[in-house]
C-alpha cells in the first residue's frame, strides 16, 4: 500500500515536471512569443488599445443598427 502511494506521488510529479518544462505554446505554433521580441521594437499602451477597439465597436455596430434601421424602415 505503502509503495503505491509513492509510485503515484512521483508519477503526477513526472507528469507536472514535464508540463512545466516543455516548450511554450508559441514555439509549437510558430508564433512569436516574448521571447522573441527585442527591446527597440514599440508596443502599444494599454489605453491606445482600449481607444481603438472601442471606437471600432462602436462603428461596426453603428453601422449594423443604421443597416438594420435602413432596410426594416
Amino acid at each position: 500500500m505503502q509503495t503505491q502511494k509513492l509510485s503515484s506521488l512521483s508519477a503526477k510529479a513526472a507528469v507536472e515536471r514535464a508540463r512545466v518544462s516543455g516548450p511554450a505554446p508559441e514555439v509549437l505554433l510558430g508564433l512569436p512569443g516574448r521571447a522573441d521580441m527585442t527591446a527597440s521594437e514599440a508596443r502599444w499602451p494599454a489605453w491606445k488599445v482600449t481607444v481603438f477597439v472601442t471606437v471600432f465597436c462602436c462603428a461596426f455596430w453603428g453601422g449594423v443598427a443604421y443597416a438594420v434601421t435602413t432596410i426594416a424602415g
